[in-house]
């Protein structure tokens, strides 16, 4: 995900949440939100779930060591999964 604006959301599941994060360049909210959706039902496998947006976030300025730790996202691009559950 090169592109460093993204539409936010977070997911909710019964068993599992995560921050999602899905690029701007072609994808407005609703797109955005579409393709999160298809995410979550054909990978995740998330029967039951909600969908919250958390807002558009411009990453311009974050440090350089975060690149570094990208390995703690699920990619499906355009779209990037945080698991924030408690257990995972």
């Amino acid at each position: 995900m090169g592109q460093k604006q993204c539409n936010v959301f977070l997911a909710e599941s019964p068993d599992q949440s995560w921050m999602t994060f899905c690029t701007s360049d072609g994808y407005n909210k609703d797109e955005a939100r579409s393709k999160i959706e298809e995410i979550l039902e054909n990978e995740k496998k998330a029967s039951s779930y909600q969908l919250d947006y958390l807002g558009f976030v411009d990453f311009n300025d974050m440090e350089p060591g975060i690149a570094e730790q990208t390995d703690h996202f699920e990619k499906y691009d355009p779209v990037w999964l945080l698991n924030t559950s408690r257990h995972h």
